[in-house]
């Protein structure tokens, strides 16, 4: 998964947008998609149980202790908040609805768009979820 990680990251993230691509950055959404799948072939006995999309499936494996509910629930709020983050950028005339723009004022016009006051907040709540994100990712993967 590390590997396949890097890979992805090398290929399809330009070195410039690392940590402002909200799929493809460490802590983003791809690390809690792989995340839920390796705890659904850790548990094969939830393949019939547990639900799309990827929140719902934290949510459900937590309950069958394969997270722990405080990790289930930093990986389902994170990824509940880059996906409304991604809808906001999707529509405006931004050059991607994956990657947070550098512009300030562009930031701070997609903070507006998600209820926050600032680009300072919009940046500080994106760092605060990848790094929950990214925490529970480390943990998962090391005790593989």
């Amino acid at each position: 998964i590390l590997q396949m990680r890097k890979r992805v990251q090398t290929e399809r993230m330009r070195p410039w947008e690392a940590g402002r691509d909200l799929k493809l950055s460490d802590g983003c959404m791809l690390d809690a998609e792989w995340l839920v799948a390796l705890l659904k072939l850790r548990h094969p006995e939830t393949a019939d149980r547990v639900p799309e999309p990827t929140h719902a499936c934290i949510r459900s494996l937590a309950g069958v202790g394969a997270v722990s509910v405080s990790d289930g629930e930093t990986i389902a709020k994170g990824t509940l908040f880059f996906a409304r983050l991604r809808n906001a950028m999707f529509l405006p005339d931004l050059e991607s609805d994956s990657v947070l723009p550098e512009n300030p004022e562009k930031l701070a016009r997609i903070a507006t768009w998600v209820g926050l006051d600032s680009a300072n907040e919009l940046l500080a709540e994106v760092a605060q979820h990848r790094q929950g994100v990214s925490s529970v990712f480390s943990e998962v993967i090391q005790g593989v």
